[in-house]
Order: C-alpha cells, then structure tokens, then sequence
C-alpha cells in the first residue's frame, strides 16, 4: 500500500485511512453522559478553532502536539482501545470530546468511527460547532450530540441528577440522534418531560 507520513506527529497512514491525535488516556466518566445513571468512556481529540475564553481544555486547541501524553491512532486502532476499556470501565458509551472531534482535520476520522460502530458504543459528541455544521458535514450514527460554544459569561455548573443534565454554558444544546433538540434555552435536559423545574 502507498503511505504517506504526517510529518507533525510523526505517524504513518495509509492513504484513504484517517488519523487523528488523542490523549492517550481514555478516562471515565459519570456527570458528563446524558442518560440518568450511565457512565462513559472520554476520548479527547486535539485541535480546535473556537479559541473559547475560559476554555477548559486549551492544551488540546493545538492540532499536532509534540509531547509524549498524545497519540496518534487511525479509526480501527481506537475501536479497539475502545472494545478494551469498556471491560475495564464497564461501559460501552463513548464521549468524543477535545478539543474538537468535529474540527477539520478531525471530522473525517470522527465519522469514520462512526460508520463503524454498528451499535457496540453509544457515542455522544461535544463540539463547539452548531447543529447546522453537523447536519451540513452529515455526522450521524450517534446517540447525543452537544453543540455550540462555551461562553464564559453564560457559565452555569454542570450537573447530572435523577431528573436532569445540565450544560456548562446556558447557550449549550444537547440533540438526540434524529437532531431532536433535548434541552431548554438555559441548556438543560429533563429526562423526563414532567420533571421540569429547576435542579
């Protein structure tokens, strides 16, 4: 096969065959999943565009770091990082995070994970693009999806409790995977319509 080297990470690919630059430790967790008592498994994608005042991540706004934290996988190679930790976590849902899994230079790896799936994980994707851009670039085969930007001034905690999810910035939207909008215009999710008060 013909391959190509990326000369910033420092990895080859086969052409046709993306990659895309992750933090090697895929952690755990349990407030960030919008499903009542689910946990998940985290993989964090480097690069990002939005430069967010307050960023929460911003050593993973650089595409092609140099430092030994961060690997460089193509999509067979995470699906089966993933089949592995879930014995270990006890999960099979999945957030995609960063950074942004939806950045350029990520998308395509993104969506070929994706089309792989077929139904082992239940992926859950943060990005700070709109729901316009994911319907646009047609990213599907994903059970929830939180869009838009963090806006430091719209900040409110991010809490899972038996009735709701609420997003870090009130702007936030939470959509399912037919791009049905989930969550109120302060960003909260109810997960059950008549729980709707505050949390």
């Amino acid at each position: 096969y013909l391959q190509k080297k990326d000369i910033h990470v420092g990895c080859y690919m086969i052409i046709n065959d993306p990659v895309a630059t992750i933090a090697s430790h895929i952690s755990f967790t349990f407030v960030d999943y919008p499903q009542p008592e689910a946990t998940a498994m985290v993989v964090y994608f480097c690069g990002c565009e939005h430069n967010c005042a307050g960023c929460q991540n911003p050593e993973l706004q650089n595409p092609y770091p140099q430092d030994e934290s961060f690997i460089c996988l193509n999509v067979k190679s995470l699906f089966d990082l993933l089949l592995e930790y879930s014995g270990k976590y006890r999960t099979t849902n999945v957030i995609l995070t960063g950074g942004d899994p939806l950045f350029e230079r990520n998308l395509p790896f993104t969506k070929a994970l994706l089309s792989i799936n077929n139904g082992n994980f239940g992926f859950c994707i943060f990005t700070g693009y709109d729901i316009e851009y994911a319907k646009f670039n047609q990213v599907k085969y994903f059970e929830y999806i939180k869009t838009g930007k963090y806006i430091q001034t719209l900040k409110q905690e991010s809490i899972k409790t038996n009735n709701a999810y609420q997003l870090a910035s009130k702007n936030k939207q939470l959509f399912d995977r037919n791009y049905n909008l989930l969550t109120t215009p302060t960003g909260i999710y109810f997960f059950n319509e008549g729980d709707k008060k505050t949390i």
